[in-house]
């Protein structure tokens, strides 16, 4: 499942700083607690924020909003891939466990908050999105979505693919080499 180099020109082209691809990822999980079985928000709980992941070995874990994000160190193989988002996962149910017994994770693709528990939460815990968040299909800068009050959360995640190491991340030419390769592979992606 690892990204091999590309044949197609329009690709290969793009990769200029290395030949070396590498790949990482950025799933997010949810909260329950084990005796209500109500999804239990990670804000205020647990270390890590957007704009300072708390490290782990070979990754990090952050809040996002309600749910937990753990993110992987970039590898260059299937076999590493596999084990390092393991060996993160296992850092995370580790940190739930020692911080509260009682919560466990939960891979659910949508969380329902109790309506009064989701109340007392703090707005900015409520702000949905990525920082920026780009459309797929066109390229251009999204606004944040507008139904972030209502009680209810998806999770998602990324898959990280990288060959410009220390290269601007906002460069116009770079940002369109990107763009292509992901359109390119996101039909494979929702095959799996």
């Amino acid at each position: 499942m690892v990204a091999k180099p590309s044949k197609d020109p329009a690709v290969t082209a793009s990769m200029t700083t290395s030949s070396k691809m590498l790949i990482g990822t950025d799933p997010e999980v949810f909260l329950k607690n084990k005796i209500t079985n109500r999804f239990v928000s990670a804000h205020g709980r647990f270390p890590g924020s957007k704009e300072e992941p708390y490290r782990l070995d070979q990754g990090a874990v952050q809040v996002d909003g309600h749910a937990l994000e753990f993110n992987t160190d970039p590898v260059d193989n299937e076999d590493d891939f596999v084990h390092v988002v393991n060996h993160v996962f296992n850092q995370v149910k580790g940190i739930v466990s020692e911080i509260d017994p009682n919560l466990e994770i939960v891979l659910e693709p949508v969380a329902r908050f109790d309506e009064e528990y989701f109340e007392t939460l703090p707005p900015e815990s409520k702000v949905l999105g990525c920082t920026p968040d780009y459309s797929a299909e066109t390229g251009y800068e999204l606004d944040a979505p507008t139904i972030g009050f209502e009680p209810i959360r998806t999770s998602s995640g990324h898959i990280h693919i990288g060959w410009t190491k220390d290269e601007d991340a906002f460069d116009e030419q770079q940002f369109k080499k990107r763009f292509i390769l992901a359109n390119r592979i996101t039909p494979y992606l929702l095959k799996a």
